[in-house]
């Protein structure tokens, strides 16, 4: 299943090199994939810098797409690896904190609850704030439809682990907005 007819022509383009090809597939899918880098990052450079060496992957790695997803699912995995791997690789150089201590209880109910008039700029600002260890999770889970096991298996932690980790991020979200949860 190609996305579109678009996707499909420059697609070919960029298999066969045509740098206008690449450099329209580039534009087309930078703007939202930079808006993910920017929720794992800690800059605008830093989050630049993933964008550019997803973009090296995206193209190095493009007959290896088949097809069965749209395009920019495919780029997006691609991006979402790319910052995953810039945390891990950089993890020593941020705060990292473990939770030892969680009341598994709020497992149950996996929903963020923040109220519609809360702007995305005032949202992104707040998970910006949010200790990376919550952060990530946070991201890979609500924000990349990732299941538990999956999160688990590329942060090298337990799968409960990760599942504390949502329900504190969720949390620490709905505090930090001044929402009920």
């Amino acid at each position: 299943m190609m996305g579109n007819i678009i996707d499909k022509t420059l697609l070919d383009g960029c298999l066969q090199n045509d740098r206008k090809s690449q450099k329209e597939l580039y534009d087309k899918f930078a703007p939202k994939m930079l808006g993910i880098c920017m929720r794992y990052a800690h800059s605008k450079d830093e989050a630049e810098d993933i964008l550019t060496d997803s973009f090296v992957a995206v193209f190095q790695n493009l007959s290896q797409f088949k097809g069965d997803s749209p395009l920019e699912y495919w780029i997006k995995s691609i991006v979402t690896h790319k910052a995953i791997s810039n945390y891990r690789a950089n993890a020593k150089h941020y705060h990292n904190i473990s939770i030892d201590e969680f009341d598994y209880e709020q497992l149950a109910d996996e929903t963020i609850n923040v109220e519609t008039h809360i702007n995305q700029k005032k949202l992104m600002e707040t998970i910006r704030n949010m200790p990376d260890y919550l952060r990530i999770i946070l991201n890979m889970r609500a924000f990349e439809g990732m299941e538990y096991t999956a999160i688990a298996q590329l942060l090298k932690i337990k799968e409960v682990t990760c599942r504390a980790r949502f329900a504190k991020a969720k949390k620490w979200l709905e505090e930090e907005l001044g929402v009920r949860g």
